[in-house]
């Protein structure tokens, strides 16, 4: 689908230079989103730098989908990728799709000229992953930034038998016009959010939460951590009973070979936290773990504090200061992160998501900042810790969205 370049602002000279680096459009609008398959999508405005990534990607695609995005086979070539990444971020906008084997995914939108609360969109998705939501996505996300420049409604030209972008339109939950014309069908998208589409949007939410938790729940291979602090007999045992007769494979593992190939890795902690992250420092096992974790697309944050009062951030970065509860904890300049999934630690659980702690209420205070910023919040504990009685709440109370323990994953809404 791409659009009329007859009566495109992208007729002619190329669109004007993107901003600078570090400008408003480089900026904002980057996001993680949870696929189907519960793994991470990362989705940031497209740069002229990305040129030479988007021609392999494009490159990559198979005759149809070529066909289904361009409406023709085109001719794959730089010029054509640099077109495609150099935009204005008002006019024309474009959000690519991250993994860490690179871009998978790209939509645009360009504004009409004549009706400038109007634009045409169009999408593209590595075949690998068709069928992940990844399209939706880019429909959500480039919606939720086409209103912020005044744009009310988004049109489409699809072919007929392209029922997968097809059903993403009709399946969004916002308000749909169709027709068919000239052999092709013509879409409109009214962008303004609807009961339906922000109800679909939670739906979509809490499936991929799902998956995520599944993935993280039902490794094939689990690594504990030796890195000196205490026994961690306890620690494996609790492990090895959770993964009993599923085909996990548990090791307990001071080699950072071994840490760096398993799917999920435990860092048990007895003592002072300060200790715990001194001592995995000081073992040499720091980078194997950062590296797991970055080889899973996982961006490492800590908590950190500014003083006593104050409720903790996530801030991603080396934790190199000392923190004023003697814990070690990045800058507070470094940048704060918000987790798509929160595993939250509990005395009791009830039916309902109201979760008894430590009292106070230092959790719930933090926990209600991540819920405003889109995190799924889910509990973690013994199947012995979810109780059959109501929870009396406390007006700062946060009821969690789900519980996982060995017995497995429930969801409460």
């Amino acid at each position: 689908m791409e659009p009329d370049l007859s009566k495109s602002p992208s007729a002619g000279p190329l669109p004007s230079p993107a901003p600078e680096p570090g400008t408003l459009a480089s900026d904002r609008y980057e996001t993680d989103v949870v696929l189907k398959n519960g793994s991470t999508l990362h989705l940031r405005p497209v740069r002229p730098e990305d040129a030479p990534r988007l021609l392999e990607f494009i490159r990559g695609l198979s005759p149809e989908s070529l066909y289904l995005r361009f409406l023709s086979v085109p001719n794959v070539d730089l010029a054509r990728a640099e077109y495609l990444a150099q935009v204005d971020y008002a006019n024309q906008f474009a959000l690519v799709g991250e993994t860490r084997h690179g871009i998978v995914a790209l939509g645009h939108f360009f504004r009409d000229p004549e009706r400038p609360d109007r634009a045409e969109a169009a999408f593209a998705v590595a075949d690998a992953l068709h069928g992940q939501g990844i399209g939706t996505s880019l429909l959500d996300r480039l919606a939720r930034v086409a209103l912020e420049m005044g744009i009310r409604t988004f049109e489409a030209e699809v072919l007929p038998y392209n029922r997968k972008m097809i059903d993403v339109f009709v399946s969004s939950g916002f308000d749909v016009r169709q027709r068919a014309e000239d052999g092709v069908v013509w879409f409109e998208i009214s962008l303004e959010p609807t009961t339906t589409s922000v109800e679909k949007a939670a739906e979509r939410a809490r499936h991929a939460a799902t998956a995520s938790m599944q993935a993280f729940f039902e490794p094939r291979t689990v690594a504990v951590v030796d890195y000196g602090m205490g026994n961690l007999r306890s620690v494996s045992q609790a492990v090895m009973h959770a993964a009993q007769g599923e085909g996990v494979d548990v090791i307990v593992t001071s080699s950072p070979e071994q840490v760096r190939a398993a799917e999920r890795v435990v860092l048990p902690g007895q003592g002072a936290m300060r200790d715990c992250m001194r001592e995995l420092r000081d073992s040499g096992l720091e980078p194997a773990v950062l590296e797991a974790a970055a080889a899973n697309g996982a961006i490492v944050a800590y908590p950190a504090f500014a003083d006593h009062q104050a409720n903790f951030r996530f801030l991603a970065g080396d934790p190199s200061e000392i923190g004023p509860w003697a814990c070690f904890q990045p800058p507070l300049d470094a940048p704060e992160v918000f987790p798509d999934l929160v595993l939250v630690p509990l005395v009791a659980i009830d039916g309902k998501g109201t979760r008894l702690g430590q009292g106070k209420g230092h959790y719930d205070r933090v926990l209600g900042h991540q819920r405003e910023h889109g995190a799924l919040l889910i509990g973690v504990g013994w199947d012995v810790q979810k109780v059959e009685a109501n929870i009396p709440a406390e007006p700062w109370d946060v009821q969690l969205d789900g519980f996982a323990s060995p017995a497995g994953l429930e969801m409460f809404r």
